[in-house]
């Protein structure tokens, strides 16, 4: 009875083995095509031809939907660049108000009267010079480093004969030794072959009376100025000619 039933139960065991490799059989053929069904609607949808698919929605072609969606990123793109104009028009119109603000604020400073109390005379009429000449200086630089208007437009050459009718006064006095800076700024802004040779002249004289090498480095980075922008049409970048010297130019 034991064998009968040990071998009744691997009857049963083959049964049970046949029916389930039976129903896996099934399955993967529902899955199977099951699958087949998913790829085929997915190269339906790709070619338009099912009614879900935005390439054949309201009878579109292919061609028509993908120039859609090549006019969409072009807009997005637009709205893209629009944002990044707007942002930079608003950094340059506040650079645009600031730089008039400080050039404003050049314009009306003055010197303190409680200061000029303490001089003689004739000293005052020399730091009144001397005042406009720095005053002159940081307007042509304003305008040259942050605003970059080149050496030869109108306004910057209008200044420029002012501040060089204030050097021609101040060289050679005892207020001399606190003239590199506006001396460098004028010699930047000299575009004609008369002014810079001027220049070169108050310069040469200049470093007789006043041996600091400082002087002397001022004329060899005006050369290399000139040399960049014979026609002071350009904004040249001197602190990058100082950079490359490897100089750490003072103007003291």
């Amino acid at each position: 009875e034991e064998s009968h039933g040990s071998h009744s139960y691997q009857k049963k065991s083959v049964k049970d083995i046949n029916s389930i490799d039976s129903q896996l059989d099934m399955s993967d053929n529902e899955e199977e095509e099951e699958e087949g069904n998913n790829i085929g609607l997915r190269n339906s949808k790709i070619m338009g031809n099912d009614e879900t698919s935005p390439l054949s929605s309201n009878g579109s072609s292919a061609h028509e939907w993908l120039l859609n969606q090549s006019t969409n990123k072009k807009y997005v793109e637009r709205e893209r660049r629009s944002k990044e104009y707007e942002t930079r028009f608003e950094a340059l119109d506040e650079i645009m108000k600031k730089s008039k603000e400080l050039d404003l604020s050049i314009d009306n400073i003055k010197p303190k009267p409680e200061i000029l109390g303490y001089l003689k005379p004739s000293e005052i009429e020399l730091q009144l010079t001397l005042f406009e000449c720095f005053q002159l200086t940081s307007k042509i630089h304003l305008r040259q480093s942050v605003m970059k208007i080149n050496a030869s437009s109108l306004d910057i050459q209008h200044l420029l004969s002012q501040l060089l009718k204030c050097l021609d006064v101040l060289l050679g006095t005892e207020v001399e030794s606190c003239l590199s800076f506006p001396v460098f700024i004028a010699g930047m802004n000299c575009t004609t072959q008369k002014d810079r040779n001027a220049m070169k002249q108050r310069i040469r004289e200049f470093i007789r009376r006043y041996k600091w090498k400082n002087i002397a480095r001022i004329q060899l980075v005006l050369d290399q100025v000139w040399s960049i922008d014979p026609n002071g049409i350009s904004c040249v970048d001197w602190y990058e000619i100082v950079r490359k010297l490897g100089w750490d130019l003072s103007f003291a």
